[in-house]
């Protein structure tokens, strides 16, 4: 278990290093993470319900599981935070200065 999960940190941070667009968007990490997991999904001509079956049979790594990597990583990695992190951030500081100024 715990060398799937750090197969799954490794592509993960790959992925986040590699395709800055994915650092915000898990639906697109998840697709990439599967494409690098089962390469032959790119490279042949693979239906829909094949892709699917792969997924329910659990040979690919869970959304869940991919997201939590991306956020431990991104935790031990600042560098890979996105867009949507900065923005929230700024909106932080925003509110905290809004919260003090009620007082």
């Amino acid at each position: 278990m715990i060398k799937k999960i750090q197969n799954i940190s490794d592509i993960v941070l790959h992925i986040l290093r590699t395709n800055p667009e994915a650092r915000d968007n898990d639906e697109l990490l998840r697709f990439k993470v599967h494409a690098e997991q089962r390469g032959f999904i790119r490279n042949f001509n693979y239906s829909l319900n094949d892709y699917v079956r792969l997924c329910i049979s659990r040979q690919l790594a869970g959304h869940e599981s991919i997201r939590r990597a991306r956020q431990k990583l991104q935790e031990l990695h600042p560098e890979l935070r996105g867009q949507t992190y900065r923005k929230r951030e700024s909106l932080e500081t925003e509110m905290r200065q809004t919260i003090k100024s009620l007082k």
